[in-house]
């Protein structure tokens, strides 16, 4: 039996949108929801960092990374590599070895809608860097040559976003805030620690307009309370963390994406997120992003490794 893919026509918009250079969105991940189906697991902005944070030692996922090349001339070739993940503890089996057949199937698919320079099978995290997928580009295209010289080929960097290239105009996605005021003073109170914690989530009805839902206190446990299956929000909280003898304060947001999220609404989320950010820095600095899926990645564990890493 083929390889099927899950709610195709939200896979293709996706892909228009990672190839589209109106967007800043530059990975594509999907995952195995059946032996023989795919479906779009998330998308995001963050190029490699980002997307490595999605891939488990046990998972075997393909993904699809945006690659900027720069010459010395300063321009910028767009490239998308393959990426098929199979997880360091992945045991030998059938799942391994449909994988690999697989393969061949996603490039099919994904070819439809735009041209992989290059595949890219990383042997594990410690393969999973700029310098090899580089490697790799480079290697198998002869395009990165100057036709007014030799042949020979010039030393080129790679940048994994839009928005590094020097030479490249970016827009950003545009959101609305509904009664900025009350958003603001609902972060702030964070900050100042009268309260734990502060959520915003998308009007009802809504792609693109954030609201306040809540504020309040009660640690994680009360905003937990605050977050359901169904909703992408984004929530400022407030962390105390003890070093030796010294206790200090850290502001962390949150975005906390449910996981019966759509994932066409997931892909769309992801530009916003920075943009609120970059929104909230203005108001009020804060330490660090954390995103969030499940209940059991709100604990005090989980937040300090992350500050902490």
């Amino acid at each position: 039996m083929p390889l099927q893919f899950k709610d195709q026509d939200s896979i293709r918009t996706v892909l228009a949108d990672l190839r589209s250079s109106e967007t800043t969105l530059n990975w594509v991940l999907f995952k195995y929801v059946a032996r023989e189906t795919l479906e779009l697991e998330s998308a995001g902005e963050g190029g490699l960092e980002e997307l490595v944070q999605s891939l488990g030692p046990t998972d075997i996922k393909f993904a699809l990374l945006e690659v900027v090349v720069t010459d010395e001339d300063q321009y910028n070739a767009v490239k998308f590599v393959l990426i098929t993940w199979i997880g360091p503890e992945v045991s030998a089996g059938i799942a391994k070895a449909s994988a690999a057949g697989h393969r061949r199937d996603v490039i099919d698919f994904v070819q439809v809608s735009l041209a992989i320079a290059s595949e890219f099978q990383p042997s594990g995290y410690d393969d999973l860097n700029l310098r090899s997928i580089a490697s790799k580009i480079t290697r198998v295209s002869e395009s990165y040559q100057d036709g007014a010289v030799t042949g020979e080929k010039k030393e080129t960097r790679q940048q994994l976003s839009r928005s590094e290239a020097a030479s490249r105009n970016t827009k950003l996605s545009q959101i609305s805030l509904i009664n900025e005021g009350e958003i603001i003073d609902a972060f702030k109170a964070v900050a100042r620690e009268d309260a734990d914690w502060a959520v915003v989530r998308y009007s009802e009805g809504k792609k693109d307009e954030l609201e306040l839902k809540s504020v309040g206190k009660g640690g994680l446990d009360g905003l937990k309370a605050q977050l359901v299956d169904s909703e992408i929000c984004f929530a400022l909280i407030m962390q105390k963390v003890t070093e030796t003898t010294t206790t200090v304060t850290k502001i962390l947001l949150v975005t906390w994406v449910g996981e019966q999220v759509r994932p066409l609404q997931k892909a769309r989320s992801s530009p916003h997120r920075d943009e609120l950010a970059n929104w909230l820095k203005q108001h009020v600095p804060f330490h660090s992003h954390y995103p969030a899926t499940s209940y059991d990645d709100l604990t005090v564990e989980s937040i300090l490794f992350k500050i902490r890493s």
